[in-house]
C-alpha cells in the first residue's frame, strides 16, 4: 500500500474482553477496521453492541486485550509515554510524525 493510499487509522484483530471473577464478557472479537484520512463514517449499533469501547481503543483510552492499532505505520503501542500530553483543559494529544487530537477526553492528567 502506498503512503498516499495507506489508512489514517487501522484497527487488526482488536479484542476486548472485560473479567470479572471466573466471568469474561467478551465485547468484541477479531475486530478489523480501516479508515482512510479524511474519510468520514458513524458507527452504529445498539446499546452495548461495544461502540464506545472500540472508540475508546481507537483513541488511546483503553487498551485492546488483542491485537494492535496502526496511526499510518506506527502502532498506538510504539508511541512512548512522553509522546502523549494532556493540556490542562483535558484534551490530549499524539505528538510526532501523525498528531491526531481528540478534546475533552475524560483520561486523567499524569
Amino acid at each position: 500500500m502506498s503512503a498516499s493510499t495507506e489508512p489514517a487509522i487501522r484497527a487488526a484483530g482488536l479484542s476486548k474482553v472485560y473479567r470479572s471473577g471466573d466471568a469474561d464478557l467478551v465485547v468484541f472479537a477479531g475486530l478489523n477496521l480501516e479508515v482512510a484520512q479524511g474519510e468520514k463514517l458513524a458507527l452504529v449499533g445498539e446499546s452495548g453492541s461495544g461502540k464506545s469501547t472500540l472508540l475508546h481503543l481507537l483513541g488511546g483510552l483503553d487498551r485492546p486485550t488483542e491485537g494492535a492499532i496502526y496511526f499510518g505505520r506506527m502502532t498506538f503501542a510504539s508511541y512512548r509515554p512522553m509522546n502523549l500530553r494532556i493540556s490542562a483543559t483535558g484534551s490530549w494529544a499524539l505528538y510526532g510524525k501523525f498528531t491526531p487530537c481528540w478534546p475533552n477526553s475524560r483520561r486523567s492528567r499524569t
